[in-house]
């Protein structure tokens, strides 16, 4: 049994999300905790690392949560497909060091990856919910509202230790979907470079992932406007472990795909 967390703002969460949620207790049973994040301006703060950014609050003192219709829909998808879940209602544990504690203890948070966006501007995702996902200590599923249950996998890898980690979460967490076509994808802007421990990660994806191929992409930009095109595909890499203060100098690799792709997203960083 898995469990898993559903965040989402203000009361309302992603029915692909659910959805994925559903068929996924389908196939094995899952304990799901549901919470419902509240959209605040706080002032900045900067840690004692540099970092700074706009985070959620680490602390609130605010009333219990009044249940909406939307929080009572949930409950019935719950009931109704026999999901045994648990509903955060007291804000006061909806900060981020809540969700922190939350996480520290799952096995996946699953999001919608269109609440991220910026309302005006979809190329760019909400900071807060950067946060989260770097600060996170489990794996995170971003689906998008319209999508098609993937068909094939593709494992983006640059040779960091964290693309490896997240393909191996991802082979533990998704064992029914290991038998799906799958392209292994080294990503690098310099297409002389030699692939790192090339023969290693072949052995260990391949140890997993039954129908595996490989293939070289020669920049980020390319990988991106072709994963773009993949609309049946489910992309899974390693990303967010970088400090928030780095974030603002190099734009996130992961951050290009979720924004202008349409495929759900795994991301785990150690």
């Amino acid at each position: 049994m898995k469990k898993i967390i559903l965040a989402f703002y203000n009361d309302e969460f992603s029915d692909s999300a659910v959805e994925l949620i559903c068929r996924m207790n389908a196939s094995c049973p899952l304990q799901l905790t549901a919470v419902s994040l509240q959209r605040q301006v706080v002032e900045t703060p900067i840690y004692p690392d540099g970092t700074f950014g706009m985070f959620l609050p680490l602390t609130q003192s605010l009333k219990k949560k009044v249940p909406t219709d939307n929080l009572e829909r949930l409950e019935s998808i719950c009931v109704e497909n026999g999901i045994r879940y648990r509903l955060q209602k007291d804000v006061a544990d909806l900060t981020l060091a809540g969700l922190q504690t939350e996480s520290q203890f799952a096995d996946l948070l699953i999001i919608g990856s269109e609440m991220i966006y910026n309302d005006q501007e979809k190329a760019s995702i909400n900071v807060m919910l950067e946060d989260l996902l770097h600060y996170i200590s489990c794996p995170a599923l971003l689906v998008p509202e319209k999508f098609e249950l993937p068909t094939s996998l593709v494992l983006a890898y640059d040779g960091s230790k964290d693309c490896v980690f997240a393909i191996r979460q991802f082979a533990f967490l998704f064992p029914e979907l290991l038998k799906l076509n799958t392209l292994l994808a080294y990503i690098n802007d310099n297409p002389d470079s030699e692939i790192p421990h090339e023969k290693e990660i072949g052995d260990l994806a391949a140890a997993h992932f039954s129908k595996l191929t490989f293939c070289i992409m020669e920049s980020k930009k390319e990988f991106s406007n072709w994963m773009a095109e993949r609309k049946n595909s489910m992309l899974v890499c390693g990303s967010y472990g970088r400090s928030a203060f780095s974030q603002l100098i190099r734009k996130s690799f992961a951050r290009n795909i979720i924004a202008n792709s349409h495929v759900p997203v795994f991301i785990a960083h150690r």
